[in-house]
């Protein structure tokens, strides 16, 4: 039981409020190690589960329970060449994480 409470806690922790600014400079690091901001679950559960809430911000700017994604966002993804519409087919995402070349 009381390993349930740590875990429970640090669950929370973890889903502590974090800027924009600072997902941004997440994605940032991630592009430039890796080519592409279709951050894996698997690699960074959260920063992608952030990303997948942009995308869909955009596409439903009126739907509440996404986050609001204003022109200066937007301007600043699009400087990450930031894929806003990603089709289901072989790519980064589905491809194992590989650091690109230097």
């Amino acid at each position: 039981m009381e390993l349930d409470l740590i875990s429970a806690k640090n669950h929370r922790q973890s889903r502590k409020k974090i800027s924009f600014r600072q997902r941004i400079d997440q994605l940032q690091k991630f592009r430039k190690k890796y080519g592409h901001c279709d951050v894996p679950l698997s690699h960074d559960r959260l920063l992608s589960e952030w990303v997948t809430k942009i995308r869909c911000a955009r596409k439903n700017p009126s739907a509440a329970h996404y986050p609001t994604i204003t022109e200066e966002y937007i301007q600043m993804l699009d400087a990450l060449n930031f894929e806003w519409d990603l089709v289901t087919k072989p790519g980064p995402s589905l491809a194992p994480l590989e650091p690109r070349p230097p």
